[in-house]
């Protein structure tokens, strides 16, 4: 997820008594109970307009109940990576013209738009890939608007803070769609009930949005972050490119994970809802207690461990996992693993970054995750399709092998 230079945001809450509690704790504790409200609804809003995000992890298997192929989810996600990138060029402009509370609105509505086209597309790529254009053109405009939402909510003391909520809050709403979806298929109802249910969520988080915001502000003066071809050229011929490489691989590896885990989960005659409970649950976990502890070492030592350790955990889905408990226990490790690896890199970024370009910095950063994220699930569909699922998984485990030796080269080079 995305950073502020000035604060890291490794501190990631997973559930709303978190949010209240951190709401009345802290450095806002001599806020009104009205910008304390506010800041909540923010944060429970950016959790429902997450769910839409969260329901590609569903598609893998609801193509496959359709009858169709591994390939052809992978490509329905990764036709999201385009998009997702215009979407968050557009955020700004669109802010700017609009109102952030128009255009977070907008973004809901896309949201929507796109799961009800999941849940009405049965497989056919002529609903699903328009729908996965929605979705990616509405995620990118919300996700580089949802901090500036919450900045609108907070005052200079507590923007970072609550900055960390609300990434923690988005993380527990993408997480949280397949784990509806199979609530939903476990009571007997089709897994299009959860693409539903993420339209309702996305529009109900859109107004909560739209009630927290005081005023219809512009989004320029609080959160600029303009990347030109020469600020770009600047970035990717710095060391900090190291760093937003390895978040790209580190990305695919999720994304892949993820879409597909269902198809892991039914090769295997597990549940995948285990898999999100227990990856998701030790990832917001590590970083709400162990991030601040890692990040006081060495970035490049401490990234190559962690990626070793999800790698480990890769290797376990393909070689060890035979019933729930050792399901449930690699899933977690991976969490710690890949969750940590994620806060070492995006401080490591942040540190490297050129001078006076950090900001710029992290958001190729963040748009760079988004790219691998959901532009190699389509490669990995394909993986699939060709070779199974285990040697798949070895593919995965490359990546993370990759981002170790990057991270062992850049030893010594201060």
């Amino acid at each position: 997820m995305w950073s502020i230079p000035t604060r890291r945001l490794a501190d990631r809450p997973c559930c709303c008594s978190l949010w209240i509690a951190c709401a009345d704790m802290g450095p806002d504790i001599a806020e009104t109970a009205s910008r304390r409200g506010s800041f909540i609804a923010a944060c429970i809003g950016s959790a429902l307009l997450s769910l839409p995000y969260g329901t590609t992890f569903l598609l893998a298997l609801s193509v496959t109940e359709a009858g169709g192929e591994a390939v052809t989810a992978g490509l329905v996600i990764s036709a999201m990576a385009p998009p997702t990138l215009v979407g968050a060029h557009l955020s700004g402009r669109l802010g700017d013209r609009f109102g952030l509370r128009r255009t977070i609105a907008l973004s809901g509505i896309l949201m929507a738009l796109a799961t009800l086209g999941f849940a009405i597309g049965q497989g056919r790529l002529e609903f699903l890939l328009p729908s996965s254009v929605l979705l990616g053109l509405g995620w990118g405009m919300f996700y580089l608007l949802a901090p500036v939402a919450v900045s609108d909510t907070s005052t200079a003391e507590t923007v970072g803070y609550r900055l960390a909520i609300l990434s923690g809050s988005m993380m527990a709403g993408l997480g949280a769609s397949p784990i509806i979806g199979r609530g939903w298929s476990a009571s007997g109802y089709p897994l299009d009930a959860a693409f539903l249910t993420a339209a309702i969520g996305s529009l109900i988080g859109a107004i909560l949005i739209h009630l927290a915001l005081r005023t219809d502000q512009p989004a320029t003066g609080v959160f600029p972050m303009r990347v030109t071809w020469p600020i770009l050229r600047r970035i990717v011929r710095s060391p900090v490119i190291v760093p937003i490489s390895m978040v790209g691989l580190g990305g695919a590896m999720f994304g892949s994970l993820s879409s597909f885990q269902s198809v892991y989960a039914a090769s295997r005659d597990l549940d995948y809802a285990m898999f999100f409970i227990a990856f998701l649950g030790a990832t917001i976990g590590c970083r709400l207690f162990a991030a601040r502890l890692v990040l006081n070492y060495d970035f490049r030592l401490t990234a190559a461990l962690l990626y070793g350790l999800a790698a480990l955990a890769i290797g376990s889905f393909a070689l060890l996992v035979g019933g729930s408990l050792a399901y449930v226990i690699t899933s977690a490790v991976l969490g710690v693993g890949y969750g940590l690896s994620y806060s070492v890199v995006n401080a490591w970024a942040a540190a490297r970054s050129p001078d006076g370009l950090v900001r710029q910095t992290l958001l190729v950063f963040g748009l760079c995750y988004f790219v691998g994220s959901l532009g190699f699930p389509y490669i990995a569909g394909i993986a699939i399709g060709a070779i199974g699922v285990e040697p798949m998984l070895g593919l995965l485990a490359g990546l993370l092998l990759i981002n170790i030796l990057l991270a062992l080269a850049q030893r010594g080079r201060g």
